[in-house]
């Protein structure tokens, strides 16, 4: 039985928003030195969602999205949250290094 409550957030996703805020800021640090602020502006604007998927999965899982024609108005229900915070992990791993990559 939980003795805490909700709020509390265990160890995984502590570790998860620490390492994800500090790759946050190292990817706006390194935008800034390469382009200066508009474009560390810029980055930080299009990597939050990532972060906030990293953050928040659980909360973002139950928003629900539009109805394809597919389904017949049904909603299939939400999907688990590590696929979204995996999902949030590969788009500001992947899509800021190859971008530095191919721009060096």
């Amino acid at each position: 039985m939980k003795t805490e409550g909700e709020y509390a957030v265990d160890y995984e996703r502590r570790m998860h928003r620490i390492a994800s805020a500090v790759l946050y800021g190292i990817w706006i640090v390194v935008a800034f030195r390469q382009s200066g602020h508009v474009f560390a502006i810029r980055t930080s604007i299009h990597l939050f969602m990532p972060v906030a998927c990293i953050w928040f999965p659980h909360a973002l899982v139950t928003c629900t999205g539009m109805r394809w024609w597919w389904h017949d108005g049904a909603y299939p229900g939400p999907s688990h949250p590590a696929f979204l915070r995996w999902g949030g992990w590969l788009v500001l791993v992947v899509v800021p290094s190859l971008y530095w990559f191919v721009s060096r």
